[in-house]
């Protein structure tokens, strides 16, 4: 058995290569079995490139050396369009991202095009939701873009009769948990998070339904619901839940 320790890093971190290290000895110590650390660097410099982490002494040596992805290196758009892999819209996204950061009308119709890619490659609906809800959740707009993005992916779906839930639909999602907390019916809240818990992983764990039924802050709320939509398992959401 081999494991793999896959480490994305959004910003520079002066001690990140001992992280990593600390990190693979971790997984070695409580599975012992070859632990395979990579890592992702998604920050926005071009020369910081952390590969290895190492120190000697009086005759002993450490090293560790561990494979690097920049993803600033794949900033080729029309490359990354042609390729039908999920991860190169996401690529677009974070590139983009980075690259309007001052420039928020540039970042709307950037968001678009991404947001276009979607539908144009055909995914299945369910990763067409998860790749919404994550360029969403990275290409933020102030509210006026916003409200602009969300008319225009309305009058897209519309024309073409789809039903995907696109940032418009997160909105709406928003905009009903508001209105049920209105009422008092934080019931209807925690179940949207159990239903996108159990819808992609088929169960939920009873400790963490009741931990749900304890929240009363609306704003918790709507992390968790994106966190249960975005996690890659029951028990990250579980670690991030407790974080």
């Amino acid at each position: 058995m081999v494991l793999v320790h896959v480490e994305v890093q959004g910003k520079y971190e002066v001690n990140f290569s001992e992280r990593m290290y600390v990190y693979n000895y971790r997984i070695y110590d409580k599975y012992h079995c070859p632990v395979v650390t990579l890592a992702v660097l998604a920050d926005g410099s071009i020369s910081w490139r952390p590969s290895s982490f190492g120190y000697g002494r009086w005759g002993f040596q450490l090293q560790m050396d561990f494979p690097v992805v920049k993803l600033m290196d794949y900033d080729d758009m029309a490359s990354l369009e042609k390729n039908p892999n999920p991860f190169a819209v996401v690529v677009m996204a974070h590139l983009k991202t980075l690259e309007t950061r001052h420039d928020l009308d540039q970042r709307y119709e950037w968001k678009w095009h991404v947001t276009l890619e979607l539908y144009r490659r055909g995914y299945k609906k369910q990763d067409v939701i998860h790749l919404f809800l994550f360029i969403d959740w990275i290409m933020t707009l102030p509210e006026e873009l916003k409200r602009s993005f969300s008319k225009r992916v309305i009058a897209y779906e519309e024309e073409r009769k789809m039903k995907f839930i696109s940032s418009v639909e997160e909105l709406g999602i928003e905009k009903g948990m508001e209105k049920g907390m209105e009422k008092g019916m934080l019931t209807e809240a925690r179940e949207m998070v159990a239903e996108a818990l159990a819808t992609r992983f088929s169960a939920v764990p009873e400790h963490i339904v009741k931990r749900l039924s304890r929240i009363e802050d609306r704003n918790f709320l709507k992390q968790l619901l994106k966190k249960a939509i975005l996690t890659q398992s029951i028990e990250q959401f579980e670690l991030e839940f407790q974080g």
